[in-house]
């Protein structure tokens, strides 16, 4: 999504058009990843396809635990994780395989990459269960500031509480089940979501829901 919205804002640019915004909120993920594998004691990762296409194998080097970068089909997944276990069995900590091979490379997209570093810099960022971290969001740069919705529409005063019986930051950080959450399946239903967890189809919490309350 950020290098959509890169290649929006170049078009943007290029056309000379002023009745354009965003409000942006676009994640980093590697510096979330150190921070949640010192939080945790982790085995390995599965890392998503969809943001190494951009970023590049290369990025995600170094990570303290093995790492398996897969698709999305069931079978692309069962075989990374196949993967993933096959290197934790054998202790190989520095183990980061791309089984992506068809959308990622090791350089990543650098046409993508070029666009991105136009528009946008790196900046702190709040995420759910883990709070604020360093340089692990992205801003427009000040040059293109006439195209941030927060600024030009003074949203300074717009916040997002969450409800702060929501167990969505923990489910996501693996400290909690979705049945564990005392929301889930009460008050907090696909249909009368919460939290972010089964708001989203994708989502852990909506998952559990489906499949009767467990995963």
């Amino acid at each position: 999504t950020l290098a959509a919205a890169a290649a929006l804002l170049q078009g943007t640019t290029e056309s000379g058009i002023k009745n354009f915004s965003l409000l942006t909120d676009f994640k980093e993920l590697t510096p979330v990843l150190h921070i949640l594998c010192s939080k945790r004691t982790l085995s390995g990762l599965l890392l998503p396809g969809h943001v190494a296409s951009i970023t590049g194998t290369n990025s995600f080097k170094n990570l303290p635990v093995p790492a398996v970068i897969s698709g999305f089909e069931p079978e692309n997944i069962l075989h990374s994780i196949q993967l993933l276990l096959q290197a934790v069995s054998r202790n190989e900590q520095d183990f980061l395989c791309n089984n992506y091979p068809e959308a990622v490379r090791d350089e990543g997209n650098q046409l993508a990459l070029k666009l991105i570093s136009r528009f946008f810099e790196p900046s702190d960022s709040v995420w759910r269960g883990l709070g604020n971290i360093p340089a692990s969001g992205w801003k427009l740069k000040k040059e293109f500031d006439r195209f941030d919705a927060g600024t030009r529409f003074d949203l300074t005063a717009v916040t997002a509480e969450e409800n702060p019986a929501c167990c969505c930051g923990k489910v996501l950080t693996g400290e909690a089940e979705p049945s564990e959450c005392p929301l889930f399946g009460k008050v907090c239903t696909p249909a009368n979501p919460a939290g972010a967890c089964i708001s989203s189809a994708e989502g852990a919490c909506a998952a559990a829901y489906q499949s009767g309350g467990t995963l």
